[in-house]
């Protein structure tokens, strides 16, 4: 009667692993679907890149203009002697 029990438990445990396996090879196949596409990663790459660097408004608006304030001129030109 214990064997038929042990037995039983371990159809059950082999089963439970059949199931799981199959469910991590669906997850498998799914993931490339759910991460992003080369090209999306490429372009905010860039993006992320010319924010840092300076070239983009940071709001999104396209490239900074060179408008500056005279107190922005001023301090630029005082922190150049500065060096």
């Amino acid at each position: 009667m214990g064997r038929l029990k042990n037995d039983a438990a371990v159809l059950g445990e082999v089963n439970s692993l059949r199931k799981a396996r199959q469910e991590l090879k669906e997850f498998e196949n799914e993931v490339e679907s759910h991460l992003p596409s080369h090209y999306k990663l490429k372009e905010f790459r860039k993006l992320a890149k010319d924010v840092i660097e300076g070239g983009i408004d940071r709001k999104g608006r396209g490239p900074r203009r060179g408008n500056r304030t005279e107190f922005e001129e001023d301090h630029l030109a005082n922190k150049m002697t500065e060096f």
